[in-house]
């Protein structure tokens, strides 16, 4: 016990001496994990409606924004960093929020006192703890989730991390931990650089892995490359293993957090393969990493006494609400060929998605003119209706036909859209408005941020970077100032020297102009709420 307890607290020493920087986490959206376990045939609790923990919460960067978005739900964080628990307290005292608590708590010290949780989220954690921490991650999962609760835990995985280790080992071998953590991250780096230019042209596979390995960590983050290449603890599993330690604690695998990071892009060729085995998701989903060489997974879980589809249904589709995550782009020379109504649409995977389909097509044209905005499943149906109503569609029927036709393929098509990454699924609509209005207003949790960070949470769980100009207008959304009363204050401010422009003196002119340009901006990265 006492090897335990002086274990973790040199984990809390080395997190308080390099904390992350905490920020929203897209893939933990509790809408989001709501929707995609209702694709899987769970009655997940409704999010706006929940209780929500968070196991490793740093300052709250993450759960604050939620429990801004989902006023009527109740969080609570926990981490052992007392100094980060302190700056997220500050932060939620700052925004008046009542339905959030942080604690500085190890996660072995929960128990059944702080009853059960509808949503539990554990992203970093897992890999970078030791056993009897992740057996407890595993535990709270499973004694303190509601009866239909979904847990996230995010962690690392073979084979993927195999490549990865070759470099983790060098600079573990090349460390120095008598240094302070600033200084032993720079040593890292140039080492990695060293690395990096050691094959300038390789002739070996390993030299390859090693070169591309060696310019990513260079690439990360100071706290990143510090936890993730040189703490002792970083302990990738293959799926199975995890998924049989969950199963051990009465768990069992829903689907990962996003529909398209099951990769079920993959699963006709694992299938083949596996032949009637296919059928046990577990044994799929090995194979389905063995295929990509998946490094990292973001999995859900609920209790194993919870039936669960293996693969996403469109069953629950029409209940579901949509944002586009894609963008249409001309169709390369090969796919033109094919016919003039070919159209080409690349997700934020880099991957690209062709279709003729005029009801595919006709969907995400009508997602594309509101995002960020979602849409609801009975919004898209009708704009797709309305859209054949009024032009001849090649491929498809006009009149109730046509009507007939969306309204019996368009779940699919959605579902297929969501495992293609060209959309996101939601269980609960978003809040964001797309036009500025004449009084504009920002989220608080946005407006707080802007005070004393770079990085905002979004309305839809992501994030933005902005500058001190950007940050000084954001902070002043509050809805009481008009786009000119903005202006005069950015004016204002750059002549008492509080907020700098690069380039020309700023005048009443281009500070109305600047003001417009940003607000357009928050509107279009939903950081803008009614």
């Amino acid at each position: 016990m006492m090897q335990n307890s002086a274990v973790q607290d040199s984990l809390r020493d080395s997190y308080e001496a390099a904390p992350y920087e905490s920020n929203t986490i897209p893939t933990t959206q509790i809408g989001s994990l709501q929707a995609v376990a209702m694709l899987h045939g769970m009655r997940a609790t409704p999010a706006d409606r929940s209780r929500v923990l968070e196991l490793g919460c740093a300052s709250g960067g993450n759960l604050i924004p939620m429990a801004y978005r989902y006023p009527h739900s109740e969080f609570l964080g926990v981490d052992f960093a007392d100094n980060q628990i302190q700056d997220g307290l500050r932060e939620i005292q700052n925004l008046g929020a009542t339905n959030i608590e942080l604690k500085t708590m190890s996660i072995t010290d929960i128990d059944d006192s702080y009853g059960q949780f509808d949503y539990i989220i554990c992203h970093g954690v897992y890999s970078w703890v030791p056993p009897d921490v992740q057996d407890a991650i595993l535990r709270v999962c499973s004694r303190n989730l509601s009866p239909n609760g979904v847990a996230y835990i995010s962690y690392n995985v073979y084979p993927g991390w195999r490549q990865r280790e070759l470099l983790r080992d060098a600079l573990m071998f090349h460390d120095d931990r008598s240094l302070p953590p600033i200084a032993r991250v720079a040593r890292a780096r140039d080492f990695a650089k060293g690395l990096a230019l050691a094959a300038p042209r390789p002739t070996t596979v390993y030299e390859a892995i090693l070169a591309d390995e060696s310019r990513a960590a260079v690439a990360q983050g100071a706290a990143h490359l510090f936890h993730e290449q040189l703490e002792p603890y970083n302990a990738p599993v293959y799926f199975a293993e995890f998924a049989a330690r969950a199963a051990g604690h009465g768990l069992r695998f829903v689907s990962e957090s996003k529909v398209w990071l099951s990769g079920w892009q993959s699963e006709p060729f694992v299938r083949e393969t596996l032949g009637d085995s296919g059928a046990d998701p577990i044994r799929t989903q090995q194979y389905i990493d063995f295929v990509r060489g998946r490094t990292f997974r973001m999995t859900l879980l609920c209790h194993d006494t919870i039936p669960v589809h293996s693969a996403p249904s469109a069953a629950a589709i029409p209940e579901l609400f949509f944002v586009g995550t894609c963008t249409q782009e001309t169709p390369s020379a090969e796919d033109a060929a094919k016919g003039d109504d070919v159209v080409a649409f690349r997700s934020r995977e880099v991957t690209v998605t062709t279709t003729n389909n005029p009801i595919m097509i006709g969907a995400m044209r009508a997602l594309a003119r509101v995002t960020p905005r979602t849409l609801s499943y009975r919004e898209l149906e009708s704009q797709v209706k309305q859209r054949v109503a009024v032009s001849d569609v090649p491929g498809l029927p006009g009149g109730a036909q046509g009507d007939d036709e969306v309204s019996r393929t368009l779940p699919e098509i959605l579902l297929e859209c969501a495992r293609g990454a060209l959309i996101d699924v939601e269980a609960i609509p978003s809040p964001i408005v797309t036009k500025v209005s004449a009084r504009p207003r920002a989220s608080a949790a946005g407006r707080v941020r802007a005070a004393g960070r770079l990085t905002i949470p979004t309305l839809i769980h992501g994030r933005v970077t902005i500058g001190a100009p950007e940050r000084f207008v954001l902070s002043r959304l509050d809805g009481s100032r008009t786009v000119a009363d903005l202006a005069a204050e950015l004016l204002s401010a750059t002549e008492r020297g509080e907020v700098t422009f690069e380039g020309p003196s700023v005048t009443a002119e281009t500070a109305a102009k600047a003001v417009s340009d940003m607000l357009n901006f928050f509107a279009s990265c939903a950081l803008l709420e009614a």
